[in-house]
């Protein structure tokens, strides 16, 4: 079992079309995460790959249980167009026009697209390199969520683990990976 990583982009140049319930350009992981960790290209091709059809789900489930069933009325959208472009992975959001919150979701986007953004639950492999992590590749991705204060992008278009409960969650997550599994938690 690979690392967990929780890492939230934001798009700058979002592109709503609600004709076709679709965010166009939105940026799903960037190479740099305020979470401390980079991206190899590696990882960012896998990732890519990994994300094409990929359910959005709206907030992340609950870190001490990252791979919890997700509740049909936390889907929102599915991925699609995804490809690595300069600094990260950027696909198409195809939302749900009928969602609840979808009108809530678009306000946001288009008024204060840097206040939330797109942050995948994901396992990765890690290597540490001058004391900076490297996320060498991605393994596998639970979801892709759309979440406030995302870490690798700028908006809906990355997300950012507060301090107090990164420190925590990385700490419970290490001691509960056993020392004959390969990979390390994040």
């Amino acid at each position: 079992k690979g690392t967990l990583l929780l890492e939230t982009a934001f798009s700058a140049d979002i592109q709503i079309d609600k004709d076709s319930a679709t965010i166009h350009g939105v940026k799903i992981l960037g190479q740099q995460s305020k979470n401390g960790r980079t991206y190899s290209a590696k990882a960012l091709k896998e990732a890519a790959g990994l994300y094409e059809g990929l359910e959005v789900n709206l907030d992340h489930p609950d870190r001490s249980d990252p791979d919890r069933e997700r509740k049909i009325g936390e889907g929102w959208g599915v991925l699609g167009n995804v490809h690595v472009q300069g600094d990260g992975v950027y696909g198409d959001l195809n939302y749900l026009k009928t969602h609840p919150l979808t009108e809530t979701v678009l306000e946001w986007a288009e008024r204060f697209p840097r206040n939330f953004g797109l942050s995948h639950n994901a396992e990765g492999d890690v290597r540490m390199e001058g004391g900076k992590t490297v996320v060498e590749g991605i393994t596998a991705v639970r979801s892709v969520d759309i979440v406030r204060n995302p870490a690798t992008t700028e908006g809906l278009f990355e997300s950012e683990i507060e301090t107090k409960t990164a420190t925590k969650t990385l700490r419970e997550i290490v001691e509960s990976t056993s020392s004959d599994t390969p990979g390390h938690a994040i």
